[in-house]
């Protein structure tokens, strides 16, 4: 008996339904980060909008919802490191206003505000 080797190897017949599969996968994932940058895109504002008013309990809900949005489990690894970029550079601005003490609390404060958040940030 001759030894199959990896050519011998016979591959799906739906291969081509594979291909079109992974076509519409490519679309939907496109649907999928628009629709999550336009969401970025609108908590940033209002994040950004928080600090400029040094609301320090807007500007951490704020930046709760971005790093919520990194909870998709629909988006490819490129993708996914694409939002999770985005996000990640947005949340500097919050990490930064938080540092500065612009808002007014001390360290202890800020801690005793986040202790009250169901999502760590």
């Amino acid at each position: 008996a001759a030894e199959s080797g990896p050519s011998d190897v016979s591959l799906p017949d739906d291969l081509a339904a594979l291909h079109g599969a992974m076509a519409a996968t490519t679309e939907e994932q496109s649907a999928i980060l628009e629709e999550a940058f336009g969401f970025v895109a609108e908590r940033r504002f209002y994040l950004r909008k928080a600090i400029q008013h040094n609301d320090l309990e807007m500007a951490l809900r704020y930046g709760l919802c971005l790093a919520n949005e990194l909870r998709s489990s629909k988006l490819l690894p490129e993708n996914y490191y694409r939002l999770y970029a985005l996000v990640f550079w947005e949340l500097q601005h919050l990490a930064a206003f938080v540092a500065s003490g612009r808002h007014g609390l001390d360290a202890a404060e800020v801690y005793e505000t986040v202790q009250y958040e169901g999502s760590a940030l």
